[in-house]
């Protein structure tokens, strides 16, 4: 719980940096495969993790303003990449690493066996749905997609390529 405490501190100080008009740019790189800033500590669990997610959910929701949303955004893409399996978050940043050096038969080896390994984690389906719209794959992109979406619906970026695909 400490975690989540720290999680919404570091949330309000964002809010509170955009209403004060600090410049604060998009995370860099591709938003599908690269994960967000590590300056936001995830939560302990994956209870608190969802708990969290509802959370900003709810305050994405809300909000009025586009910095404030972008914020939200970026916390929200950080604890996607958060599975609570060491050994999965891993295996994630390594497919991330083989994506971004062009090595899409690594990333898809790595892709399978973390799905293979955790089935139920969203953002491994939202990787391989992106790997395969990248090699003009899109049925099995779509798939993917679908994949992701049955397990978080509320998960934008697959949705965006959803609607891309």
């Amino acid at each position: 719980m400490r975690a989540l405490g720290i999680l919404l501190a570091s949330l309000v100080t964002l809010s509170a940096a955009a209403s004060a008009e600090e410049p604060v740019g998009p995370p860099s790189g591709t938003a599908s495969v690269a994960a967000p800033a590590a300056d936001v500590d995830l939560p302990e669990t994956v209870v608190e993790r969802n708990r969290l997610m509802d959370e900003l959910y709810e305050r994405l929701r809300q909000s009025k303003d586009a910095e404030t949303s972008a914020r939200i955004e970026t916390v929200l893409q950080r604890l996607w990449v958060y599975s609570g399996s060491d050994t999965a978050d891993l295996l994630l940043t390594r497919s991330s690493v083989a994506i971004e050096g062009k090595s899409p038969e690594v990333a898809r080896e790595i892709l399978d066996a973390l799905i293979g390994l955790e089935p139920g984690y969203a953002e491994a389906w939202n990787r391989r749905a992106y790997l395969n719209y990248s090699e003009q794959n899109f049925q099995a992109a779509l798939s993917d997609l679908s994949h992701a979406l049955l397990i978080e619906p509320r998960h934008f970026k697959a949705l965006e390529g959803w609607r891309r695909s």
